[in-house]
């Protein structure tokens, strides 16, 4: 329907995404193909796009902000929106550098400045309150739980473990009993363990004999304890001695009060120390260590006590800070993007950088050479500007990549090119031929020198040369020698014999030959002369070879292949597919069946319009050059101005055949 797009109609029209919509102004999306434009003061209009204003913000120098006249209507400020400034607001603040989004991406907003993408975990304005994750208390048996982007983590007291410290550890892992003694966990906090004895064995470990004890002959509390089956010993407690700790001694006589901590006796048996900082204990033998609370809060942190046990530090692990650890650090702090790169928080603990154009890397720690890979085939590529870069070519060549010579196709046709530019030529062409109109032509010697040939001889002009047809008995390169054996009239090996006193020649044949030319053999078919095909014994002991198609001399041994006798001319190069057919592929300029024609004008009717056709002089193309109002490779496209669609107004062509009015005033 209309408003949507997509082949199932599925993606809704944003006219907004369209720059262009809004002349004017902002644009403001209504629903599916439906929007209206917010107009700045000095415009009107369904797109903003009529001038309303007079005087000094009638021109809308304010590009990105609202113009107000002062003093008189001839001058004026502009009052920038949120994110530019400058006297017509066109100058862009990147509200975004520094990065004001704690825990997400910043990216700019035309008319708010700025706004957030908020990292999973995080919200507010610049994604700066992290969602309580610990607010379920997910951590068991008193654990504590440590708030972190997205995520939590529990640090669980002696005796439990797991992710929310519901697992309790086995106590007994650590306690062996001896004598087949049965270690019971107890339900105790923090968590403890103790060994039940059989009956001839005591102690915490079983580890003590038992038997002489049954009748208990320690007394006042004292513990029995057995080395073997008939003999016992008492550990007695405190304030007492003797075998059987009969005797009753004054507790504080034996100084049980350690580290200078003070002994008192506030009832029979019985002592309390009092002990001074930093000890503790029954007989103050213990220390105080502020590390046993557990203040380190972050994960894997360390506690460290100081000189006395008076105070401790945290070693946090990576990602916390504070006093206890429990501060998580922004990875994107340290700013370790380099090269103006931006840094965008993905987790925890972990970043990436967002890239300027022409760096690349985890950090944006290299930069992209665009000449790197620029293939100039005949030159060096330059760098021009951050991301692009030109061919500088070498002499004779030319073109974007340095691709195309003046004389890498021989337009002299013979002789030696010679470049003078990037793309003209001189030819220095060899004798017989002279430069002419941008080739070596042939020079025709017999035209030039008509008594060239002497004593009677024919000329004929050769490609580069000449040639003398001489009359009998006449040779050399002009006819100026004269020998009548100098035809070589005997074949076959035979000797031309001449008489000074008679004008004739005679042959003097070998063995297997005879004829007045030795033109006769006398050989037959039984030596297998012919190469190929079938030989035929003749009269007078001669023979004849019939060769097949293709093939063809005395003996069959000279191949007939069309393109042999080089029928294209002008460099051209023959293609033979039978033995019997050839095509020429023409060089440009060049033209025909045999490429002896040169094209001067253009040999097909490819332009409309009433175009002229025209030959590119490097590439030797046909080129037609459009009038007014066509375009395309054959001017075969109506620009679209030429219906006047503009009723009211001018009419541009633009790229695309479209097109753009300029209307008349009072028009729109």
């Amino acid at each position: 329907s209309t408003g949507y797009t997509g082949s199932r109609c599925d993606i809704p029209i944003n006219p907004c995404l369209n720059d262009s919509y809004c002349v004017r102004g902002k644009c403001n999306y209504l629903g599916p193909g439906l929007a209206d434009c917010t107009c700045p003061i000095g415009f009107s209009g369904v797109r903003c796009d009529t001038i309303s204003l007079s005087g000094a913000c009638s021109s809308c120098p304010c590009l990105y902000g609202k113009c107000r006249t002062i003093d008189d209507i001839n001058s004026y400020i502009c009052d920038c929106y949120q994110g530019y400034e400058g006297k017509q607001c066109d100058i862009s603040i990147d509200l975004c550098k520094p990065n004001p989004c704690l825990y997400g991406h910043c990216y700019f907003d035309e008319y708010n400045g700025y706004n957030c993408q908020c990292l999973p975990g995080s919200t507010g304005r610049n994604c700066s309150i992290l969602i309580d994750t610990c607010g379920s208390n997910p951590c068991s048996h008193d654990g504590v739980c440590i708030q972190g982007l997205n995520s939590y983590q529990c640090v669980c007291q002696p005796g439990y473990a797991g992710i929310h410290c519901e697992v309790l550890i086995n106590q007994c892992s650590s306690l062996l009993c001896s004598h087949n003694g049965t270690c019971v966990n107890l339900p105790t906090d923090p968590p403890s363990a103790r060994c039940q004895c059989p009956s001839l064995y005591t102690g915490t470990q079983c580890q003590y004999l038992n038997a002489p004890c049954t009748s208990q002959p320690c007394q006042n509390l004292g513990t029995c304890v057995s080395d073997d089956v008939s003999s016992y010993r008492c550990i007695c407690p405190n304030g007492f001695s003797g075998i059987n700790c009969e005797v009753h001694i004054q507790v504080c006589d034996s100084n049980p009060c350690q580290n200078n901590g003070k002994c008192s006796e506030p009832a029979p048996y019985y002592y309390l120390c009092q002990c001074p900082w930093p000890f503790y204990g029954i007989n103050c033998e213990l220390m105080f260590d502020p590390c046993l609370s557990y203040p380190c809060r972050g994960p894997s942190s360390r506690c460290i006590s100081t000189p006395m046990y008076q105070n401790y530090t945290c070693l946090c692990s990576q990602g916390f800070d504070g006093s206890t650890c429990s501060t998580p650090l922004d990875p994107c702090e340290s700013n370790p993007c380099q090269n103006h790169g931006s840094c965008i928080r993905t987790g925890f603990l972990t970043y990436s950088c967002s890239c300027p154009v022409g760096y690349e890397g985890n950090k944006c720690e290299t930069e992209i050479h665009p000449c790197l890979n620029y293939a100039c085939h005949h030159g060096i590529a330059v760098r021009i500007s951050l991301t692009n870069c030109e061919c500088q070519c070498i002499e004779s060549y030319y073109g974007k990549f340095c691709e195309m010579n003046t004389c890498e196709h021989n337009p002299c046709l013979v002789g030696t090119c010679i470049p003078d530019g990037n793309t003209t030529y001189t030819c220095n062409c060899p004798e017989g031929f002279q430069f002419v109109m941008g080739v070596c032509a042939d020079i025709n010697e017999c035209r030039t020198n008509v008594s060239l040939c002497g004593n009677g001889g024919r000329c004929l002009n050769t490609y580069g040369s000449y040639s003398c047809f001489c009359k009998t008995g006449f040779y050399g390169k002009n006819c100026e020698n004269f020998n009548l054996c100098r035809s070589m009239p005997c074949i076959n090996g035979g000797t031309c014999i001449t008489n000074e006193n008679y004008p004739y020649w005679q042959c003097n044949c070998p063995l297997s030959y005879t004829g007045s030319h030795c033109e006769m053999s006398l050989l037959s078919c039984s030596t297998n002369p012919c190469r190929t095909g079938t030989c035929i014994n003749l009269s007078h002991g001669d023979y004849q070879c019939l060769c097949p198609t293709g093939i063809t001399g005395k003996n069959c041994d000279t191949s007939m292949l069309p393109c042999d006798s080089n029928p294209c001319s002008n460099n051209s190069t023959c293609l033979s597919f039978t033995l019997t057919n050839y095509t020429c592929v023409c060089p440009k300029f060049y033209m025909g069946s045999q490429c002896s024609e040169r094209k001067t004008i253009c040999s097909k009717n490819l332009c409309q319009g009433n175009a002229i056709c025209v030959l590119n002089p490097n590439s030797g193309e046909e080129v037609c050059l459009c009038p007014s109002g066509r375009y395309g490779i054959n001017c075969e496209l109506i620009a679209a101005c030429e219906s006047n669609p503009c009723v009211h107004g001018t009419c541009h062509n633009n790229d695309e055949n479209t097109y753009q009015c300029i209307c008349q005033p009072g028009f729109t």
